[in-house]
């Protein structure tokens, strides 16, 4: 998280992600998004499994899943390492 913990939102694709509020819970990193239809959700990150989650707009955390896009592999390169 050091590359970025100057900036309040960084973009990552489709996603702004709030950089200076990122939390820790349960072995995972979690903070504020805002996906590209503007909904603000929450995203987690578990740097040892290089997994991420995220919520949906009813609040509901979905499953784990693992990167697919290079936007995810960029966000988890810039936070966890």
């Amino acid at each position: 998280a050091k590359e970025n913990s100057n900036k309040a939102w960084v973009s990552y694709g489709p996603l702004k992600v709030d950089w200076s509020r990122w939390r820790y819970l349960k072995g995972s990193y979690f903070t504020k998004i805002q996906n590209k239809k503007g909904q603000y959700l929450y995203l987690a990150v578990n740097c040892e499994e290089r997994r991420m989650n995220h919520t949906l707009k009813n609040g509901k955390w979905r499953n784990w899943f693992f990167l697919k896009n290079d936007f995810e592999h960029d966000l988890i390169n810039d936070f966890c390492d």
